[in-house]
């Protein structure tokens, strides 16, 4: 018996030693790889998960500065149409003083004219000494005034050459110094 417990002895050791490296052999060999792959798993996920996180971020900075300019060039935009508009304004504006000015200088030089052929007419009516009843002799003595009076009684009367020539170029001039100021402040 003693040999028999022997060998029952001895397997029981073999069998406890192969449990043991059996267990050692899953843990190291099975065990460990497992699990040191499952961590690798999760750190990549969670690399994945930051780096998908600052892509995020980058992208929303990015559409936020992008917004930003948008918003930046529309205000430009704005800024400058508004300044467009507010010098084509004034543009419109020196325009139509030049304008109202050349019209009041050739009415003011039209109704100057037509009183000194007026007081030409009342000279010769005084010369002649027509009474206010004698229409006749006034027409024939100085008929050749009345004319004179009837052309130069309207503010768009045909002013003599050199006069309506003058206001003409006074009148060009003050267009053109419009425009000069305009493309001044356009730029």
């Amino acid at each position: 018996m003693a040999g028999k417990l022997d060998t029952f002895l001895k397997l029981s050791i073999i069998v406890s030693v192969l449990m043991a490296s059996a267990s050692v052999g899953y843990y190291y060999l099975v065990y460990l790889p497992r699990r040191d792959a499952q961590l690798d798993f999760q750190h990549q996920l969670e690399r994945k998960g930051d780096e998908a996180e600052k892509r995020q971020e980058r992208a929303r900075a990015e559409a936020e500065r992008s917004a930003l300019r948008e918003q930046v060039l529309k205000e430009l935009e704005a800024r400058q149409a508004a300044e467009k508009a507010a010098a084509q304004e004034r543009y419109q504006d020196c325009l139509r003083l030049a304008r109202s000015d050349y019209e009041a200088t050739w009415a003011a030089s039209c109704k100057e004219f037509g009183d000194i052929f007026r007081k030409s007419r009342n000279d010769c009516i005084k010369e002649h000494k027509i009474t206010a009843g004698d229409m006749k002799k006034s027409k024939q003595e100085c008929g050749s005034w009345d004319q004179s009076i009837a052309e130069y009684s309207s503010s768009t009367c045909n002013l003599p050459r050199p006069r309506g020539t003058d206001i003409a170029a006074s009148h060009e001039k003050a267009r053109d110094r419009c425009l000069q100021e305009n493309k001044a402040g356009l730029q």
